[in-house]
């Protein structure tokens, strides 16, 4: 068992080395899968230490939070809020995690197939040819887990130009215990494999070395009825703000989120196959072409979207969520503390936004450049039969940005009805939140087309690669 590990274990490495020397493309989708992964786990620990951050100063209070509890110990709740929030940061922040991970580990797809085939050919079992592939993936997370971790304690000391709570965020309260750092990137490590593994079971590669990717089927109405139920129950959940006491409207706010979020991610895809199926009838070659490969994939579609779907929702959320603490009693401890914290739940929200940012900002750009290498094929194909230099770009420009407005529209809407109770409990003015909403949907657009002009030298050198010398 053992030799056949190691041996496997060896083969892999030769294979990931024949990959920068082949000069086709694949290192160069390697080394985008191990910039994922860094990525990936510098971001996930950043989170996760500004969450153990307001953790420590709940149960530990000093400086000015601990004089404004000696004097009013009815604060203690607005503690309890921050700890709160920044849980939920962290649950809104997984999926873009997810997404961002997911799609590292099935960078390069079409050439995988390829080797995976021939592999088969040289009698190589099909447990053997999954494991190698798993092997690969790991290989790529471990080193992005490496590098991520690295670019995690550089940015420490950064942090401590932010205050919050009325004092600045030190880079000792951000410093995870070793137990959460290794958890936080073994978590993305196995979200890496899983979706590697996952990938693998579409495919089934025969002895002969024929790769068959098994059918997808199409998504069924019972997504919406799920949606439906979900934000009903978070509406419902979400009127008990208005009576609730204490930290019980933090945790029911949560679950609130949580639902919602789960219900857009669930009927998103079904409303993309719906709306793709009515563009297929188009009258434009451009749309239609982007309207089928939508509806072939729409799952895939809009996972690389509902990153800046998300941040869309939050940007929602946040332009109702009521952004100031009032000082509700005397006190020259209790006034500074109002004072200085009067932002935090601004700089909060612009903190999570930054970060969901940038991870879809990768998201978009990785999931781009390997569909342009997995396409290769076709794109020549369609160049040789004529097709316009534009219409592949037209094309994919549409996959793209076709189903983000659509996913931007639907996010921000369902983050404000998702927020809109919550005025019930103490409203204030919105305009600050509203410039954030503005804010997100305006850099979530520019952010698409960025990723998508960054993919056109990409397309231009595939068109150019000569693949039999009687092309």
């Amino acid at each position: 068992m053992s030799t056949s590990a190691t041996g496997l274990g060896t083969l892999s490495l030769q294979l990931t080395k024949a990959r920068f020397v082949s000069r086709q493309g694949e290192s160069l989708l390697y080394l985008a899968s191990i910039l994922a992964y860094a990525i990936c786990s510098a971001l996930a620990l950043t989170v996760a230490g500004g969450t153990w951050m307001f953790y420590n100063r709940w149960q530990h209070p000093f400086g000015l939070i601990a004089e404004v509890l000696a004097v009013d110990p009815s604060y203690e709740n607005f503690m309890t809020f921050y700890f709160v929030l920044a849980v939920i940061a962290c649950g809104l922040l997984v999926p873009s995690v997810i997404g961002l991970a997911s799609s590292a580990a099935v960078l390069g797809a079409r050439g995988r197939e390829r080797r995976l085939a021939a592999l088969r050919l040289l009698g190589v079992s099909s447990g053997d040819v999954t494991r190698m592939s798993l092997v690969d993936t790991l290989i790529q997370a471990g080193i992005g887990a490496v590098i991520g971790t690295g670019l995690y304690y550089a940015t420490l000391p950064l942090w401590s130009n932010i205050s919050m709570q009325g004092e600045p965020l030190g880079a000792h309260e951000m410093w995870l215990p070793w137990w959460l750092l290794l958890s936080v990137l073994l978590g993305t490590i196995l979200i890496g494999v899983f979706a590697s593994w996952w990938g693998l079971r579409q495919v089934r590669i025969s002895p002969l070395g024929v790769a068959r990717r098994s059918s997808i089927p199409g998504l069924k109405v019972w997504r919406l009825v799920a949606f439906g139920v979900a934000i009903a129950a978070a509406a419902v959940v979400g009127r008990m703000l208005a009576t609730a006491q204490a930290a019980l409207p933090m945790m029911i706010m949560a679950v609130v989120i949580l639902l919602a979020v789960w219900g857009l991610n669930l009927l998103g895809p079904w409303v993309l196959q719906t709306l793709s199926r009515l563009f297929a009838k188009a009258p434009s070659p451009s749309i239609v072409w982007a309207a089928r490969r939508i509806e072939a994939k729409p799952k895939a579609t809009w996972q690389r979207v509902s990153g800046l779907g998300l941040l869309a929702f939050i940007g929602g959320f946040v332009a109702l969520l009521p952004m100031e603490i009032r000082d509700s009693k005397a006190g020259s401890a209790v006034t500074d503390f109002v004072t200085a914290a009067r932002w935090d739940f601004t700089t909060g929200a612009m903190i999570t936004l930054g970060i969901g940012m940038v991870l879809s900002a990768a998201s978009i750009l990785i999931t781009q450049a390997s569909a342009v290498f997995e396409q290769a094929e076709q794109s020549r194909a369609l160049t040789k039969m004529g097709a316009p230099s534009g219409y592949l770009s037209r094309v994919s420009w549409l996959e793209t940005l076709g189903p983000l407005v659509l996913a931007l529209a639907m996010a921000a809407a369902l983050g404000a009805a998702m927020a809109d109770p919550l005025r019930m409990i103490g409203g204030t003015d919105t305009s600050t939140g509203l410039l954030i909403l503005a804010g997100v949907l305006g850099a979530g657009f520019v952010l698409a087309v960025g990723a998508l002009a960054a993919a056109e030298p990409l397309q231009r050198q595939v068109l150019g690669v000569q693949r039999r010398r009687n092309d």
